[in-house]
C-alpha cells in the first residue's frame, strides 16, 4: 500500500452517542464514495437454539420496504440516484445494513440506513413471501457440496457454539 492511502489508528474516531450506540468514523480522503453501515447485535449469537435463522428472516423481512420507500426496487433506485447501492447481511453476532453513495450523498445515507433497519414496512405477505425465500436459501445451501461442507466444518470447528449454526438456520425455525 502506498503511504498516501495509510491510515493511522488516530485517524480513527471510535465514538459512543448518548443512546449507547457506537459510531466509528474511518476516514479514506482518496475514496471516490462514503460507506455508511449500520449494525445490530443478531444472529444465532443472541438467538436460542429453537429460534435460529430468526435474524436472518428479520433481515429479509425489513428489506421489503421502508420509510419512504414501499419496495426493495423503489430503495435500491433511490440508492442509485445518490451514486451507489444497498446491501444487508447477518452475521454470526450482527445484521447489517450499508448504503454505498458518492460523497456529496453522505448525510443523507445516514437518515436511509437508520430508517432501513429502525422503520421497516413489516406487511404479513412480505413474511409469508421471505420465509419462502430463506427456506430456499437453506435448501440451496445443502443441496450444494461446498454450502454443505461449510456447514459441517463450522460445526466441527464451533461444536456446540451458536456460531456453528450459521445465519440461515433451519426450515422449521424459519417457518
Amino acid at each position: 500500500m502506498s503511504p498516501e492511502l495509510r491510515i493511522s489508528p488516530e485517524d480513527i474516531r471510535n465514538e459512543t452517542l448518548p443512546n449507547g450506540m457506537r459510531v466509528i468514523l474511518y476516514p479514506m480522503p482518496w475514496a471516490q464514495s462514503v460507506i455508511t453501515s449500520l449494525g445490530i447485535k443478531a444472529g444465532p449469537a443472541y438467538e436460542h437454539y429453537n429460534t435460529r435463522g430468526i435474524s436472518h428472516l428479520v433481515e429479509h423481512v425489513i428489506s421489503d420496504g421502508f420509510k419512504g420507500y414501499s419496495t426493495w426496487p423503489e430503495a435500491e433506485e433511490a440508492a442509485m440516484s445518490m451514486g451507489g447501492s444497498i446491501d444487508q447481511e447477518t452475521g454470526p453476532d450482527y445484521m447489517m445494513s450499508q448504503l454505498v453513495t458518492l460523497p456529496e450523498y453522505a448525510s443523507d445515507s445516514l437518515s436511509y440506513v437508520h430508517d432501513m433497519i429502525f422503520q421497516p414496512y413489516i406487511r404479513s405477505r412480505d413474511l409469508s413471501l421471505q420465509q419462502q425465500v430463506v427456506v430456499q436459501e437453506i435448501r440451496d445451501e445443502m443441496d450444494s457440496p461446498e454450502g454443505y461442507l461449510e456447514r459441517l466444518v463450522e460445526r466441527a470447528i464451533w461444536q456446540d457454539h451458536p456460531f456453528g449454526d450459521g445465519p440461515l438456520g433451519s426450515i422449521p425455525t424459519v417457518l
